[in-house]
């Protein structure tokens, strides 16, 4: 991975969990460093050669959402913030192709954006969903319904130390 492409995934977080989306200005900023974040997602998902379409006003509504709803929590750790940013992924559908019809695109973004954020503490690098777990989940994400604190509950199972 470059250095253009490398970037602190907890800092990212804390920064979009803390903005202050009303402020055009902050808004763009935490834009762009999720569109950082997600470059970084979708080259690990080897999906070439087309990145998907994001529509920036339902992004925002994601961060947003995310934002309230991890002030809510009592005790937010990786596994919670992974699992409501799958949610709001999934649930607002902020991504699309422009050139062909993919199903399970949020459902996919979202899952690797969520991994992204757990995997990220030094103790968890390298480590990946097995391909089977990886499809049932995204089968879930699909066609279930599916609470966030669920998505949450399977990545800290995924990840038992």
């Amino acid at each position: 991975m470059d250095a253009a492409t490398k970037i602190d995934t907890q800092n990212a977080i804390s920064f979009l969990t803390n903005a202050n989306y009303g402020n055009p200005a902050e808004a763009s900023r935490a834009v762009d460093l999720f569109m950082k974040m997600t470059k970084v997602a979708f080259k690990c998902l080897n999906l070439k050669p087309e990145f998907p379409i994001v529509n920036k006003v339902i992004l925002i509504d994601v961060l947003v959402h995310l934002q309230c709803d991890l002030k809510r929590l009592p005790d937010p750790n990786e596994y919670k913030v992974g699992g409501y940013l799958c949610f709001w992924i999934k649930k607002l559908k902020p991504f699309r192709f422009q050139s062909r019809c993919r199903h399970y695109t949020n459902e996919l973004m979202g899952l690797s954006l969520g991994h992204a954020v757990v995997v990220s503490p030094n103790k968890r690098k390298g480590k990946s969903i097995p391909a089977k777990v990886f499809h049932n989940i995204l089968y879930d994400l699909r066609y279930r319904p599916v609470s966030p604190s669920v998505i949450a509950n399977q990545f800290h199972m995924l990840y038992l130390d």
